[in-house]
């Protein structure tokens, strides 16, 4: 039987461009411990597609996670000006939340 992250990869062979697709492989990286590659695909997915609102979230928090705080800042600011645009007021808080939460970190 095939892993989840096998089945995506079939799937991405077929349709390299899918934005859903490549986030859900990146979530499985993470899953196993990759975050890294995690985070180098998001980019790379962000960089293609930067209307994907539901990459930025995670990202922002894989970014946090690892040290990499400017980082993380930027993707929350940029996820959370296009979740405005797209007035996705829940998307907005949530990362906004999580931006709070990062800058309540780097103040302790």
């Amino acid at each position: 039987m095939k892993t989840r992250k096998e089945l995506l990869n079939e799937m991405l062979q077929e349709q390299p461009k899918d934005a859903f697709l490549n986030y859900a492989f990146a979530l499985e990286l993470a899953k196993e411990g990759n975050v890294k590659e995690a985070i180098d695909k998001t980019l790379a997915l962000l960089k293609e597609q930067p209307d994907y609102l539901g990459a930025y979230h995670q990202l922002g928090m894989w970014l946090f996670e690892e040290g990499r705080f400017s980082e993380a800042k930027d993707v929350f600011d940029s996820g959370i000006a296009l979740a405005k645009s797209e007035k996705n007021n829940k998307a907005a808080g949530e990362m906004q939340e999580s931006l709070w939460m990062l800058e309540d970190e780097l103040e302790d």
